[in-house]
């Protein structure tokens, strides 16, 4: 059994992760280059650079 992981990069855009989130049901992105993890995004953060 494996389970996919939705994933966003450095370049992507705020709105891309957002429909991602809402397409996929998910409330939490990790952001990864080619090599390693860099950080996460998170529906709350999302939120918050929208309501700006």
């Amino acid at each position: 059994m494996s389970t996919v992981v939705y994933k966003v990069t450095p370049d992507s855009k705020v709105e891309t992760a957002r429909l991602l989130m809402a397409e996929k049901n998910v409330g939490f992105l990790p952001v990864v280059d080619v090599r390693s993890l860099l950080g996460s995004v998170s529906e709350r953060e999302i939120l918050a650079v929208l309501s700006i």
